[in-house]
């Protein structure tokens, strides 16, 4: 599923990956994710550290 709504990617997806600028900027499961994590993945530099690499607890 491809989406920008993110109640709606939240509500169905176990896995959350966020792509920017043709870049993987954080790969969640989706277990108690928030909308704030996904929108700081999706806000950040792409030559920054990758700090939301993937998060499993």
């Amino acid at each position: 599923m491809v989406s920008s709504e993110l109640a709606e990617v939240l509500g169905v997806s176990d896995r959350v990956l966020v792509i920017g600028e043709g870049q993987l900027r954080g790969d969640f499961i989706n277990h108690e994710l928030t909308q704030e994590q996904v929108l700081a993945a999706a806000l950040s530099h792409p030559d920054a550290p990758d700090n939301n690499a993937r998060k499993t607890a």
